[in-house]
């Protein structure tokens, strides 16, 4: 699998697998982020959602008291 991230028009970043266009991001960051998670295999990404929901929950039990 091959990732490129290129300029994207005048102020966006595009990724690329394979040549073909996966998706087009407003920040480089955006961009290396994706880039990541495909090569990770998401398992970062899955992890911060997953920690997130865990927040949200503990948030909205403890405000139903």
């Amino acid at each position: 699998m091959t990732i490129e991230i290129t300029k994207y028009r005048s102020r966006h970043w595009a990724v690329f697998v394979d040549g073909r266009l996966l998706c087009v991001t407003v920040y480089k960051k955006g961009a290396m982020a994706v880039r990541d998670a495909l090569l990770n295999g998401g398992s970062k990404t899955g992890q911060a959602q997953e920690s997130a929901f865990s927040s949200s929950a503990l948030i909205s039990d403890s405000a139903a008291r």
